[in-house]
């Protein structure tokens, strides 16, 4: 029997809008999970989703911010020793923050996250 699980995988749609970004104001502040080292970044989020991905951005803007806090808080030094390890912990910003958007009922649109400041004291 054929089923859903047998259809093909849909390529992903075009971008809707123009690129935006949005910068997220506040600096994210965490302990480093196997130091005693912190880890202070600052974030801004691309999307090709258009004012209304940009109104999701805002809206949920506390839900981003304590899921992105919560990730942080799961990162160890080697996770911001090297630039593959910080695009890594970019990915995985993107993917938390993606989540969260899901999960309030708007599309999942940040397409790129950007560190505009790192600081490992």
């Amino acid at each position: 029997g054929g089923g859903a699980s047998h259809a093909p995988v849909a390529a992903a749609p075009p971008p809707a809008g123009p690129l935006e970004y949005v910068e997220l104001d506040n600096s994210f502040t965490s302990n480093l999970a196997d130091s005693g080292r912190y880890l202070q970044v600052k974030l801004s989020l691309s999307t090709f989703g258009g004012t209304e991905a940009v109104a999701a951005i805002e809206k949920h803007r506390p839900a981003i911010i304590s899921a992105v806090l919560a990730a942080l808080g799961e990162a160890r030094e080697p996770d911001v020793a090297s630039a593959a390890a910080k695009d890594a912990l970019r990915e995985r910003l993107k993917e938390v923050i993606n989540r969260v958007l899901k999960g309030k009922g708007e599309p999942g649109t940040v397409e790129e996250v950007f560190l505009t400041s790192l600081v490992v004291q």
